[in-house]
This record gives C-alpha cells, sequence and structure tokens, in this order.
C-alpha cells in the first residue's frame, strides 16, 4: 500500500526508517555518498510531511550545498543525481532488498518519493528477480539465487614485502590468480577483481570491509620475494567477528609457487566446509605452464594493460609475446595478447584489421584450441567474435566460459556483451545484473555495456540513467556520450540529444569514422537505432557501419 506521511502509524514509520537504513548500508550505495543524503533527505522530509517542499531548489541547496542564488534550469546536479538514485533503487530492489518489507521509489518527472509498505494483507512488492539463463554445459540455471545463500568471500590485495617496488605485479599477480581459482567453485560467492583491488592500502577494518562487500570472509596476507625464494603468509577472517580462521606461512623455491596457490585455495575449501565437483577438483589442479618465467611474464603484461594507455599496451603485448616464445603451449598468453590486439582496434588505436582484430581472432582460437577448459580463453574468443560479427560462436564461447567459472563477473560481462549484441537482450540483462553483483565496485564498461543493452530494449530512460552515472564517474570514457546521445534522441528529447551530440562531438573529433569501422560488431538492427539517434542528434552518419552490418 502507498501513504502519505499523515496517514502512517508511529509503528509504520519506525518500519520505514529501518528500511531506509538497511538500503542506505547496502553495497550498491557503499561508494554513492550523494545518492545516500539525497534519498535520506527526500524520506525524511516526506515522513514529516513537507514532501510538497521538495523541489530542485530546495533539494539543490538542503542537499548538494548549492548557494542561495542556485538556479536548477541552469545548474542540472538535482536532475542528474535524481537519475542516478533512481538506477541505485532500482538496482537495490532487484538485488539485496528484493524481500524488503519497505520499498521507496522515486518517479520520474518528480523529487517527493513514493513508499510503500508490505504487508500480510497486502500484495506482494512487484521486484526484477533475475531471469534464468540457459548454459550449454548445464542447462537451464537459475541464476536469481542469492549470493548470501553461499559462503561469500572477497581475496583482498596481497601487501608486497619486496625491497624491490617493481616486484609488487608479483603480489598482485597471487591476488588475482587466488580469485580466479576460487571463483570457479561453484558454491562459494567470490568477489570480482576490481572491486577487491578498490581497497588496496585501505586502512580499514575488517567488519567494515565485509560490510561494504557484502561478504562473511575476508583472505588477506603478505609476499616477500628475494632472488628465487618466495615468503607467502595468508589469513582467512570471518568479516563478522574479526576472528582468523585459519593462517599459514609459507617459505619455498619460486619454482614452487604454483604449489602454495593450490595450498591456500584448498585450505580455504576445508576451513569453508565446500565441496568440489571431480571437475572443479581437476580445474583447480591445472597450472597452465611449467615455466616460472612464462608465468612472471605474463603477471608483467596484465599489470601493464590495465593502464589502458598505447605505451602501456604496448609493453603488455611484448610480455606476452615473449611468455609465448618461452612455452609455445601456455594458453593464457595467447588469449590475454588477444585482448591487448582487440581492444587497440576497438579504440581506434590500430587502423589495421589484419594486424588487430583478425589476429586476435586467430590467437583466441589458439588458446581455446591448448586449453579448451581455461575460463579466460573462451571468455576471449567470445569476446573477439563479437566485435567480429561472429556471434553464434562468441555466444557459444562466453557460455562456456560461465560454465567453466560459474562466480566469475568477467564471464557474465562477457556473456551479457555477447547476448546484447546478438538481440538476446533480456537474457544479457540478467547477465550484467548478475556480474555487477559479483563487482559491486565494478569497472565503467560494465555500467556502459548494460545501459547500451537497455536502449537496445528501447528502455531509454534507464539507458539514460546509468549512461549517465558512466560519465559522471569518468567523462572521459566515450561510451556514456554515445549511448546518452543515442538515447535522448529515441525518447524524444531532441534537445538534449544534440546538446549531447555537440559535447561528443568537442571530445571525441574522430568517433563517427571509427565507428563506421567497427559497426561490425552489431547487428543491423542496433547500426539502424544508433544513426537514427545520432541524425536527431545532428551528428553525421556512419554509412560504412550500416554496410558493414548488413
Amino acid at each position: 500500500m502507498t501513504q502519505r506521511s499523515q496517514a502512517w502509524t508511529d509503528a509504520e514509520i519506525a518500519v520505514i526508517r529501518a528500511g531506509l537504513d538497511k538500503a542506505l548500508t547496502c553495497r550498491c550505495f557503499a561508494q554513492a555518498e550523494r545518492q545516500q543524503r539525497f534519498l535520506k533527505y527526500v524520506v525524511n522530509e516526506t515522513l514529516a510531511g513537507h514532501d510538497d517542499r521538495l523541489k530542485g531548489y530546495s533539494i539543490g541547496v538542503e542537499v548538494f550545498d548549492r548557494p542561495p542564488d542556485f538556479d536548477p534550469a541552469i545548474d542540472a546536479i538535482v536532475r542528474v543525481e535524481a537519475g542516478r538514485l533512481r538506477a541505485k533503487l532500482r538496482e537495490y530492489y532487484a538485488g539485496e532488498g528484493r524481500s524488503d518489507p519497505v520499498h521507496i521509489d522515486l518517479p520520474k518527472g518528480a523529487y517527493a518519493p513514493v513508499i510503500q509498505l508490505r504487508a500480510a494483507t497486502t500484495t506482494e512488492i512487484p521486484s526484477t528477480p533475475l531471469p534464468k539463463m540457459r548454459s550449454a554445459a548445464q542447462g537451464d540455471s537459475a541464476d536469481a539465487e542469492s549470493h548470501a545463500e553461499k559462503p561469500s568471500i572477497a581475496v583482498l590485495p596481497f601487501a608486497s614485502m619486496s625491497s624491490d617496488p617493481e616486484q609488487e605485479y608479483f603480489a598482485d599477480g597471487m591476488t588475482e590468480d587466488l580469485i580466479t581459482d576460487l571463483s570457479q567453485i561453484s558454491d562459494l560467492f567470490v568477489i570480482a577483481r576490481h572491486s577487491a583491488f578498490a581497497y588496496k592500502g585501505a586502512a580499514k577494518r575488517v567488519q567494515d570491509i565485509g560490510q561494504e562487500l557484502g561478504v562473511r570472509y575476508l583472505l588477506e596476507g603478505s609476499v616477500r620475494r628475494s632472488a628465487e625464494r618466495v615468503r607467502i603468509t595468508a589469513q582467512l577472517i570471518d568479516a563478522r567477528s574479526g576472528e582468523h580462521l585459519w593462517s599459514q606461512r609459507y617459505d619455498r623455491n619460486l619454482q614452487e609457487i604454483f604449489a602454495v596457490q593450490d595450498e591456500v585455495t584448498r585450505h580455504i575449501v576445508s576451513a569453508l566446509r565446500l565441496r568440489l565437483t571431480s571437475d572443479e577438483n581437476s580445474q583447480l589442479a591445472k597450472v597452465g605452464t611449467d615455466s616460472i618465467e612464462a608465468y612472471e611474464l605474463c603477471r608483467r603484461g596484465n599489470a601493464a594493460y590495465v593502464l589502458w594507455t598505447p605505451d602501456a599496451l604496448s609493453i603488455a603485448k611484448g610480455f606476452y609475446e615473449r611468455a609465448i616464445a618461452i612455452d609455445p603451449t601456455y594458453a593464457e598468453p595467447y588469449a590475454r595478447l588477444a585482448r591487448v590486439l582487440n581492444y587497440r582496434w576497438t579504440s581506434g588505436m590500430e587502423a589495421r584489421r589484419e594486424h588487430s582484430l583478425d589476429l586476435a581472432l586467430t590467437l583466441a582460437r589458439k588458446a581455446v584450441e591448448l586449453d579448451p577448459d581455461l575460463p579466460l580463453a573462451q571468455g576471449m574468443l567470445s569476446w573477439v567474435c563479437t566485435w567480429s560479427g561472429l556471434h553464434e560462436e562468441g555466444v557459444a564461447a562466453a557460455r562456456r566460459a560461465v560454465a567453466l567459472d560459474p562466480g566469475g563477473a568477467e564471464t557474465y560481462y562477457w556473456l551479457g556483451v555477447s547476448l546484447s549484441r546478438y538481440g538476446e537482450t533480456e537474457e544479457a540483462e540478467a547477465a550484467f545484473a548478475r556480474s555487477m553483483r559479483l563487482n559491486p565496485h565494478h569497472p565503467v564498461y560494465y555500467a556502459w555495456a548494460r545501459a547500451e543493452n537497455y536502449m537496445f530494449m528501447h528502455r531509454y530512460q534507464d539507458a539514460i540513467d546509468l549512461a549517465m552515472q558512466v560519465i559522471g564517474k569518468t567523462p572521459t570514457f566515450i561510451g556514456g556520450y554515445i549511448v546518452t546521445t543515442a538515447s535522448y534522441a529515441h525518447a524524444d528529447r531532441t534537445e538534449e540529444a544534440q546538446r549531447m551530440g555537440r559535447e561528443l562531438q568537442r571530445l571525441f573529433p574522430h568517433y563517427v569514422l571509427h565507428a563506421s569501422r567497427t559497426g561490425i560488431g552489431y547487428t543491423k538492427e542496433q547500426v539502424d537505432l544508433y544513426e537514427r539517434g545520432w541524425e536527431l542528434a545532428g551528428l553525421p552518419p556512419a554509412p560504412a557501419a550500416r554496410r558493414a552490418a548488413q
């Protein structure tokens, strides 16, 4: 039932405040201070009977500290933040808040929240459960299952204790490998790398980190390397109590690093009383290479790749090529080199397709040939196939990656992108929702891909809300501008579309030419949707993209 403040009893107000507090402390609001202040203010004003005062001016002054001469018609902060708050509320009630007795909504075009209470005699509040997704290897699986039903863990970045600061890549690589290994266990919910590394060097209590990430357990440790010796410490901690459940120190030769990783993983499995399937047990035992040198080169390449600059990508490329030269049977560097080359193509760094996208496809297929059970190899094959217009092969590879790595945020992201570009937008939305739950501090490209999928579903306001979050978080990332421009146009908000189109041209003057080369990654209908939007926004068409998609 929906009520205004005058009709609420004291008991009902207490329930609403408890629901508000729960929402404000959830993962999706953890790093969103502005949305926290916004939501708290409008709910408290509504409970006090002042919902008629909730206007753009008052919110700008009271919530966002604007001066008395603030003009909401000039400064759009309230409107922009309202869109972000709506998206946060949708995310919360689709996940952690699905069964809450209180449902808070911020209707479009208004700032007074609509508050619903679910009582025994009322109809259940509508929610948006995660649809079932069909995996080629697993059949139908209900991915709506809450991670709260599984043990949950975050692997915090291991501290590098080496005197050489350049050895930090080794500690980071150890952390990433443990995350990868643990995410392949179907009975364990594992926070993704990007979210875990948000706490690198952070001086926070384990209880606070556990609450922010929504996990019960934390694994932390340190790595000290000296020549051919390595000392590794690891501790498994209950994030609620702060109690250490297991700890171990390993003093080993560098050649034994793979054995140490396997031991740590199996100690966690034992401590959390998890049962491994035969496939999971054999997958954890796999190393990939016997060459420590090739393994290290891959870790160095990974550290360079995440910098995203042209120079860093060239360095990463060199490391992966050296790893392949040392061990031509090692699948990982083939897959990672494919990712570098694919990114150089999609970002416009490399204009020659045969030196980038086509070669990336060859490398990704080689990685799968060498190790068909490596989730990264299947994921990279899916990614490159998607951009190459080979959608059926891309979807099949993504499904295989999810089957191999059921707890991997990236695998669900790859599946979402491949399904979205294939036109399976409803199932893609399910995959994107899952990837964001596994990676609460997800990178902006997760939100961009999901916003784009909303546009393909003709959910233009949802696309705008999410794409505006992308722009607010990373103003230099082109994806947010592309989706927002086209979505504004299709939502009949032509003036805003033209304004965003001018901003797109100002910030990324060569984009339309680049889009005409990379449009092959979309279906004809999707290219048409973009081009109609750009035309309405005053952007020139990209005819080569239309021809490529036909």
